[in-house]
């Protein structure tokens, strides 16, 4: 979704119109992400929170999954991309917001900065990371479930700052964090039985019907007060999906379980950080007349950066992982899945 968001230019053709308006929502896989990530996260570290090596085990994990690859395209970004593609001068200049995980507050409030813009929603993602399991371990459920209330609740005053303050409110982490937090909340319901008890069919419908008009006649237009609601109902339309997936006997399990998707799941970190570089080389070097062509040039080439990175690099990352194994649970979860 964010990869055809970032490929597809408007146009004045009807066809181009159309693809451009569903690239609109494709951006919003973005926020399918931090509803995804709040609830993998929540639901591993509830069940991990009795284990030994608690935080060791995650900070650990999770750095040998991000950090490598980050770093690793900051160097090429920085010290080989100007050799391939042309990127103005001086593109080091400025750029340590993206070494210490800061990017996103230079792109709400316009600090100059240096980098892969796209980088943003990764440091949204740290932010997370730093805070949300001491929040897992030291509250109760029922306290876990307040602290995430709260945190929907200063995501809508923070981005209500924004609106009035005149800055943008897609990447600053206290605008945004509503999303994960929603993840968190689903993950909650999951464990204590109640999931089942909820008509998510229902939530799926209604929280559809109200994007569906922003969609079509608001969308990509920027504007504050949709803005200001939009991320809470898309988590939550989010949520629902993911919610009716749990169940391994329903069509999106089964669709997502195979091995395709599966693939594409594993390679999805390498996608997310080269597509965009991807696009410029190809255009760069390769762009023809016609959209499908660069599209399947553009989607063709990550795919290849992405499998090349996972096997050549990220996986002998990844292996390491067993070190730092989590428990009984998680163990049993990868059998049920595999």
């Amino acid at each position: 979704m964010v990869m055809w968001f970032h490929f597809m230019p408007d146009g004045a053709s009807p066809v181009v119109h159309f693809l451009h308006k569903t690239a609109i929502f494709g951006q919003t896989g973005v926020t399918l992400f931090f509803v995804l990530s709040g609830f993998l996260i929540t639901r591993i570290l509830l069940h991990q929170k009795k284990q030994p090596h608690y935080f060791r085990n995650f900070y650990i994990r999770r750095a040998l999954r991000i950090f490598p690859l980050y770093y690793l395209f900051l160097v090429i970004y920085y010290f080989v991309g100007p050799s391939i593609i042309p990127m103005g001068p001086d593109v080091l200049h400025r750029s340590w917001m993206y070494w210490v995980y800061l990017q996103n507050f230079s792109d709400t409030f316009n600090w100059k900065a240096n980098g892969p813009q796209h980088f943003w929603s990764l440091a949204v993602e740290e932010h997370f990371y730093l805070f949300w399991p001491l929040v897992v371990y030291f509250f109760s459920t029922k306290g876990l479930s307040r602290a995430a209330g709260l945190i929907i609740i200063l995501a809508l005053l923070s981005r209500l700052i924004l609106i009035k303050t005149g800055f943008g409110t897609f990447y600053l982490t206290f605008a945004v964090m509503d999303g994960m937090a929603i993840g968190g909340l689903l993950a909650l319901l999951e464990d204590a039985g109640w999931l089942a008890k909820i008509n998510l069919r229902l939530v799926f419908a209604v929280s559809l019907l109200l994007l569906l008009p922003v969609w079509l006649f608001a969308g990509g237009k920027g504007f504050g007060w949709i803005q200001l609601v939009k991320f809470p109902v898309m988590a939550v339309f989010y949520a629902s999906v993911i919610g009716l997936m749990i169940d391994k006997e329903k069509g999106l399990s089964r669709l997502f379980q195979s091995l395709p998707i599966r693939f594409t799941g594993k390679i999805s970190y390498g996608l997310y950080v080269f597509h965009p570089l991807c696009y410029s080389v190809f255009y760069h070097y390769w762009a023809t007349s016609s959209l499908f062509i660069n599209a399947a040039g553009c989607f063709l080439l990550s795919f290849a950066a992405a499998i090349l990175s996972f096997y050549l690099f990220e996986q002998h990352f990844v292996r390491l992982k067993k070190y730092f194994e989590y428990g009984a649970w998680r163990q049993q979860q990868a059998k049920q899945f595999n």
